[in-house]
């Protein structure tokens, strides 16, 4: 999985526009004259082995291109078969509707009570029946399953839900997926919230994952939606005071500052211009490129994991049972580190930096997910 070069062109403005295809396209053309200058120094027989080798791997490449266009046809038909289970769950866990016999019996949770044969266990029977009607007259006050969606999330390593996050994504009401259609490739998120929220007056947040159509799973650029938040709830910001003397003269004053949200995932790490791009150092770049692999991670996480099997996030069966917290991967990275500068003393090597014009993007989720329901 990775990020497309052409995504410089789609996320800047237009007037840079040209400027960058045309480096896309002296990129293309340094790329091929390299790959040509590299056969031209090999022997006749190889060249003929080489030419042989890249027309079997244009036929290839023809037959991939039908098992992409198939594979999308195959997830648009079963997307299709799935969505009726994915509507059922939501009307359960808003309370629009009660489970039936037949689906609470797929789950092999129905126990066969035996006849009991004494008066003592007749009365404890009788007894454990009335404390059942109790819970279940107070269950029926409370429809469908509260808090489904925020547990389902926050039970996933990759959500990073912060605590002053939950509040707001008790109003979640659904998430779905859906494949784009026509022209763009990729898929979109759909998160349903209810009218009664008090944090925002969007009844739905929107993000959208563009794919190169040529590439599996290469990301071009992500689109979030703009949030509509009230007075005095954006979650992304913080407002702190501070106190400033001057002499004998004291003021308050009042600033506002970013802060950490699950709410920022609808605002994708932009791309700078050209400019500021070449004004940008490898840490910079580095960090850019982390920001893009995180977001992109989320979105496949959602796609692939979460909303397919939402409620075993939320009962947390799908919870890996052994985490590597933060500090077991510093210690086990800097146990490599260590015995990477014993073997390399002599030769040290320097990875991986440098400018760059395109990076990656983590996640293992298929570009063509079937339980993205056709848009």
């Amino acid at each position: 999985i990775g990020f497309c070069l052409n995504r410089f062109v789609v996320a800047m403005p237009e007037e840079e526009r040209p400027e960058v295809e045309k480096s896309v396209d002296e990129e293309k053309e340094e790329q091929n004259k390299r790959a040509e200058e590299f056969i031209a120094e090999l022997s006749a027989e190889e060249q003929r082995r080489v030419f042989a080798l890249q027309g079997i791997q244009k036929k290839h490449n023809e037959i991939h291109k039908e098992y992409r266009q198939e594979m999308t046809e195959l997830s648009k038909k079963y997307a299709k078969l799935f969505q009726p289970f994915f509507d059922q769950r939501k009307d359960i866990v808003l309370g629009k509707v009660e489970p039936t016999k037949e689906q609470i019996e797929a789950n092999a949770k129905i126990v066969e009570v035996e006849d009991v044969e004494n008066e003592d266990e007749k009365k404890e029977s009788e007894a454990k029946k009335e404390e059942a009607e109790k819970e279940k007259d107070a269950d029926e006050q409370q429809k469908g399953v509260p808090r489904f969606w925020l547990t389902a999330l926050t039970n996933n390593e990759y959500m990073e839900i912060q605590p002053h996050d939950e509040a707001a994504l008790e109003f979640l009401e659904d998430i779905s997926c859906d494949l784009l259609e026509g022209d763009e490739h990729g898929f979109r998120l759909d998160f349903h919230f209810s009218a009664e929220n008090t944090f925002f007056n969007n009844t739905v947040l929107t993000k959208k994952y563009i794919q190169e159509d040529d590439e599996e799973e290469l990301l071009d650029h992500a689109e979030g939606t703009k949030i509509d938040w009230k007075a005095g709830q954006n979650l992304t910001k913080v407002t702190k005071k501070k106190t400033q003397r001057k002499g004998k003269q004291t003021r308050t004053v009042t600033k506002t500052e970013d802060r950490e949200s699950w709410f920022n995932f609808f605002q994708p790490p932009q791309l700078p211009s050209t400019k500021e791009q070449q004004q940008m150092d490898d840490d910079e770049l580095d960090e850019l490129e982390e920001m893009m692999q995180a977001d992109y991670t989320q979105g496949l996480t959602l796609k692939d994991k979460i909303i397919p099997k939402a409620v075993d996030w939320f009962t947390g069966d799908a919870v890996p049972s052994f985490k590597l917290t933060p500090e077991m991967m510093a210690n086990f990275m800097g146990g490599m580190d260590d015995d990477e500068e014993e073997e390399e003393d002599e030769v040290p090597v320097r990875k991986g930096k440098g400018k760059k014009k395109g990076g990656g993007a983590a996640g293992g989720g298929a570009a063509e997910n079937p339980e993205c329901k056709q848009q």
